[in-house]
């Protein structure tokens, strides 16, 4: 069966807004660096963050026990260090893209 529980997540880089969203509840603090392409993918009004891989480890360095997902970008060149460079800074999740191909995968 499905698991009943919901889950929230909050997008943001700034340690002190992602302190008072687990204030609030928020189960999962969420640093999305997608960019690759993004524009060209996605509607005019869509949500582009200025966030940066480092990132992780700000928020990880001001709350230790916070849970951290972030969002990669689209396969290319960069992936395997963006995937590498994540691990080391100690995030919990990774969001990995929308595969299009099994050599993607």
């Amino acid at each position: 069966m499905f698991n009943q529980e919901l889950l929230f997540l909050w997008i943001c880089n700034s340690p002190l807004e992602a302190r008072n969203a687990l204030d609030a509840g928020v189960d999962w603090i969420f640093v999305d660096i997608e960019t690759e392409g993004k524009s060209s993918r996605q509607p005019t009004t869509s949500f582009i963050s200025d966030h940066e891989l480092d990132d992780v480890q700000v928020i990880k360095n001001a709350l230790p026990n916070a849970r951290v997902i972030l969002r990669i970008n689209p396969v290319y060149g960069g992936t395997r260090l963006e995937i590498e460079r994540a691990v080391d800074l100690g995030v919990d999740a990774i969001m990995l893209p929308m595969f299009r191909s099994l050599a993607e995968v």
